[in-house]
């Protein structure tokens, strides 16, 4: 029985061992084939290439939110309800404004009158919560919309500049056709400073765009013409530069 067992254990070795050998003879097999695809007289270069702009921030975002408490749940969503749907009301006068309703949050608390000193039982505070984004490449018209709704109670939760995606895109596209228009100058170059005569484009690589905000420039939107007839003062916005930049990597083969 044990010389039976040796002898299977044997051949599993010899068939592993097989396998194996037929394993790194693909292998070798295949890595020869890789080098031989490229011709001996060419060269191969690794190029890079980066271009940079500076693009102006084009789009106004503002986040509000408004906040209601008291001691009865409905009363106070139907509170929050009333004031958000004057918002809207207000926003769709307004071409070229997008909103996007934000959270809806509901909590409550227990609050305790300090001036009481009998141990009576806390009383429940509901408080409701919404938050809303408006966004326009129209600043004007925003601001003065922002300065109407605050004036129902909203708070501004955040007020800045940012590039649109349809700029973005299109500063995107800019860059790369410019990085690969510098790289197929340094390709063109080489080639010449080497006596080689075709450029051939084995592979390129572009890297995300990358942003990098600028300090504003003196440069802002207001609405005082407007918030002296209508007893609110609009907020205030500055808007900035961003610096964008593209890396275009790529391997390249000279020939004769």
């Amino acid at each position: 029985m044990y010389s039976h067992f040796s002898r299977i254990f044997k051949v599993i070795i010899l068939l592993n061992t097989i396998t194996i050998s037929n394993i790194f003879a693909d292998t070798t097999n295949i890595d020869k084939s890789d080098k031989n695809l490229r011709k001996p007289e060419e060269t191969i270069l690794n190029l890079a290439a980066t271009e940079q702009k500076e693009i102006m921030q084009d789009l106004l975002v503002a986040s509000m939110r408004f906040e209601y408490e008291g001691t009865d749940a409905k009363t106070v969503q139907n509170e929050v309800n009333k004031v958000m749907n004057r918002v809207v009301e207000l926003t769709k006068k307004r071409q070229g404004i997008s909103i996007m309703m934000g959270g809806y949050n509901v909590s409550s608390y227990y609050k305790r009158d300090r001036a009481n000193k009998t141990k009576e039982p806390k009383q429940k505070i509901w408080r409701a919560t919404q938050t809303i984004n408006l966004s326009s490449k129209n600043s004007d018209d925003l601001l003065k919309l922002a300065g109407r709704i605050q004036n129902l109670g909203l708070v501004m939760n955040n007020l800045s500049y940012r590039v649109s995606p349809e700029k973005t895109e299109q500063a995107r596209n800019d860059l790369i056709e410019q990085a690969l228009n510098k790289l197929m100058a340094k390709a063109g170059k080489v080639a010449k400073t080497l006596n080689k005569t075709k450029i051939e484009v084995i592979e390129v690589n572009i890297d995300p765009t990358y942003y990098r905000p600028y300090k504003a420039r003196n440069r802002h939107f207001s609405a005082m013409s407007e918030s002296a007839d209508s007893g609110y003062t609009p907020p205030f916005a500055v808007a900035g530069h961003n610096y964008v930049s593209t890396t275009v990597t790529a391997i390249i083969a000279l020939s004769r």
